[in-house]
């Protein structure tokens, strides 16, 4: 995070920190309750960025990512993750390009580790790859009428998911359109203005509150305690537009494509609700308490605008229909298996 932003929020907006991102603004009830029914504004340091430019960049990027990455330009955006060998994700991210400069953004605790990776795969690429999360200052804003709030700061909006529009010196990316999402990317003042302005009428709530956002509209993020562990499809990412099937090679893309064209999936990623004041991890197991077998696992969780945790977890489909479903043991709290938007009837409980 900027210094310059971080003192901003601290010292004139009342943000109270944790050790990556805003945690609330003094009321962490009231923010959670207001999440899902009101407009909301939120800091978005809790994403890393890892800059790619270069004469290679879009080449060395569609030889390692999932989508196809000549559609992304600065009017497009776009839904992406890298695989091992073997086809599990090693972390999934949304491309942006700002001048000549692609960005991946992802949860921070994988920049490091993705940053290494991309590195290792430069070879005689004519590419520089850094760390550029401090490049930008990010924010988030969604609601019921964020739309209209919007139109003080531009003129314009994009007008689909994944479009992105620039204007005085911001960049605007639509997220979602259930409940209007957008991510403004800038320098500080600029953003700083508009935070400013749309904090009239939107209230600031803490990052993670973008999470439940992304929760609840199945936008897995793919943290480092679950690198590895999903092939694509069972994190649901084909059905989020995350994966191109015809753009050509990239690690592990056998093992996607099989598992698209050859095999029928037997796991898949639910939404869920816990109740109680103990949040799920990423990571933690989920039992099936009938047969004591592991079902899946947890791949985030963010605390419901209610009561309660809403989570995303890759399940055994069979026992998302069948079973009854438990945290970390058989004694374990129990999962409410919810509805994603992209569902069909059949692929729910």
């Amino acid at each position: 995070m900027k210094d310059n932003w971080k003192e901003y929020l601290e010292h004139d907006a009342g943000a109270i920190f944790n050790e990556m991102a805003v945690e609330h603004f003094g009321n962490p009830e009231r923010e959670s309750r207001v999440s899902t029914a009101g407009n909301t504004i939120m800091d978005l340091s809790q994403f890393g960025l890892i800059a790619i430019h270069g004469e290679d960049a879009i080449s060395f990027m569609q030889n390692l990512f999932c989508n196809d990455v000549r559609n992304v330009d600065t009017n497009t955006s776009q839904l992406s993750a890298i695989c091992n060998a073997k086809g599990r994700v090693l972390a999934n991210f949304r491309i942006f390009m700002l001048g000549d400069s692609y960005y991946l953004q992802l949860p921070v605790n994988q920049v490091e580790g993705i940053l290494k990776k991309l590195q290792m795969y430069k070879l005689m690429s004519k590419v520089d790859i850094v760390d550029a999360s401090n490049s930008f200052v990010r924010i988030g804003c969604c609601g019921p009428t964020i739309e209209q709030e919007l139109a003080a700061i531009s003129t314009t909006l994009p007008e689909s998911v994944n479009d992105a529009i620039q204007q005085n010196k911001l960049t605007i990316i639509r997220i979602s359109d259930a409940l209007p999402r957008f991510e403004l990317i800038g320098e500080f003042e600029e953003v700083k203005t508009a935070w400013q302005r749309l904090s009239v009428q939107a209230a600031p709530v803490g990052s993670y509150q973008w999470q439940l956002h992304d929760i609840l509209n199945g936008i897995p993020n793919i943290e480092s305690a679950v690198g590895e562990a999903f092939v694509p499809q069972t994190a649901n990412l084909h059905k989020i537009g995350s994966i191109s099937f015809t753009k050509g090679c990239y690690p592990g893309q056998e093992v996607v494509a099989r598992s698209q064209y050859l095999g029928k999936l037997k796991r898949q990623m639910y939404l869920a609700h816990i109740d109680g004041d103990t949040p799920a991890h990423p990571g933690d197991k989920v039992f099936n308490i009938e047969s004591g077998e592991v079902s899946g696992k947890v791949v985030n969780c963010q605390r419901s605008a209610d009561q309660g945790y809403e989570l995303l977890a890759v399940l055994r489909i069979a026992d998302t229909k069948t079973a009854t479903l438990a945290l970390n043991s058989i004694e374990g709290t129990k999962l409410e298996i919810g509805k994603l938007p992209y569902q069909e009837p059949d692929e729910t409980a």
